[in-house]
């Protein structure tokens, strides 16, 4: 894409990486693997990402690195958001569960007030979750 008039609102591939606390080539790799991250490029290749496109890549890295979604589940997701219709089968209601549920029930294993049977009990579902989330990450 050629850069826009409002270049100077525009960062650049280093200044996006290093606000997302990534490395410039995982970026890159992004931009092969999500139609969401088109940088602009000057005459000289170089890449400038406007704010929208920063937005998302913080959203993937989001998913990625805190929700454990793997590439695939990523734009999976993303694809479904951006189009309006969440899929409504059974192993997104399994991927949104294991993904979204699973990281606030770990932390709660965890805590001291928590009875040592209910603290087993969670335990058990966790794996029972990761399990599943591990089968559909196969598909």
């Amino acid at each position: 894409m050629p850069l826009p008039p409002d270049e100077k609102k525009l960062k650049t591939i280093a200044q996006a990486a290093a606000e997302l606390g990534l490395l410039a080539y995982i970026l890159r790799y992004w931009e092969t693997k999500f139609k969401h991250v088109q940088p602009f490029k000057s005459a000289g290749g170089h890449r400038y990402y406007s704010e929208e496109a920063v937005q998302s890549l913080r959203q993937i890295h989001h998913l990625l690195y805190e929700k454990n979604f793997t590439i695939k589940g990523a734009q999976q997701y993303l694809n479904e958001l951006q189009s309006g219709k969440p899929n409504t089968g059974d192993n997104a209601d399994i991927v949104v569960a294991a993904a979204v549920v699973a990281e606030p029930v770990a932390a709660d294993i965890k805590s001291d007030r928590l009875p040592d049977d209910l603290v087993e009990k969670l335990n058990g579902l966790l794996d029972q979750l990761k399990s599943i989330q591990d089968e559909i990450s196969e598909f």
